[in-house]
């Protein structure tokens, strides 16, 4: 995933909300937190992710799944 731009890698309604975290990462300098979810072996699962400005135009993004 590293690399990848994020409407590779998540479905589009996920991917949008992602890019707006982005944005605001980007602006506010601070750690974004957002929840969404995806379907993993056909259910439907519960996430978390975390977006951190690493450099001037790069993040991290750490993502969990809540059980």
């Amino acid at each position: 995933m590293i690399g990848k731009p994020i409407q590779e890698i998540l479905p589009a309604n996920v991917a949008t909300e992602a890019s707006q975290c982005l944005q605001q990462a980007f602006s506010t300098q601070e750690v974004q937190i957002f929840e969404y979810q995806m379907p993993l072996n056909q259910k439907v699962h519960d996430y978390e992710a975390r977006i951190v400005v690493s450099v001037e135009d790069e993040v991290i993004a750490l993502c969990e799944r809540h059980y």
